[in-house]
């Protein structure tokens, strides 16, 4: 019985995880727009619906593509990867207002005035060189002031967009790949 209740409660932490797992990629792929919540509620919601009906079904692909699990842990490397960028190249880093930070207040604000001058020159390169060329943001009147961002992973004709996509489908399509020193022969 006490096997029994242990292989429960690895089940259900490995639910809990796949669920975080898909919060997080569902955030990653939101971004800041939090009128895309709804994709993170989506992410959180299939992942535990999907864990519950689909383990068998995600163990015989694992048998037959073995290479899927390097290929998903490919997957979540490479959206937390996203997620850091994300937040190191448009987080607002000048702490406008914050008194508690002393002298590193002037050295904060030296990184944002350095990112900011990266978003010109970039939106710049962008309009210039960029084949796609560059998608206009959406500002709403009257919405919060955004901060302007380096990375836009939201519009597929930027390249950041792009090859994260691109970088995605190779991490799955090798999923795919036969097993090393295996060859499957049709008949």
């Amino acid at each position: 019985m006490a096997l029994f209740w242990k292989t429960v409660l690895v089940i259900e932490l490995t639910d809990i995880a796949f669920a975080v797992d898909s919060i997080l990629a569902a955030m990653a792929l939101a971004g800041s727009e939090r009128s895309k919540l709804w994709v993170v509620v989506t992410g959180g919601i299939l992942g535990v619906i999907l864990m519950r009906f689909a383990a068998s079904w995600f163990v015989k692909l694992l048998e037959r593509f073995p290479r899927f699990e390097v290929s998903a842990y490919l997957l979540v490397i490479v959206i937390g990867l996203k997620l850091l960028a994300d937040w190191a190249f448009n987080s607002d880093w000048s702490f406008a207002g914050s008194t508690w930070l002393g002298d590193w207040q002037t050295w904060l604000q030296g990184i944002e005035d350095a990112r900011l001058g990266a978003v010109s020159g970039y939106e710049n390169w962008l309009n210039t060189q960029w084949p796609l060329g560059l998608a206009e943001h959406a500002h709403k009147e009257g919405s919060i002031a955004r901060t302007p961002h380096l990375l836009d992973f939201h519009d597929f004709r930027r390249p950041e967009c792009s090859g994260f996509w691109l970088v995605m489908l190779t991490c799955f399509l090798g999923g795919f790949l036969p097993r090393k020193g295996r060859r499957e022969h049709l008949s």
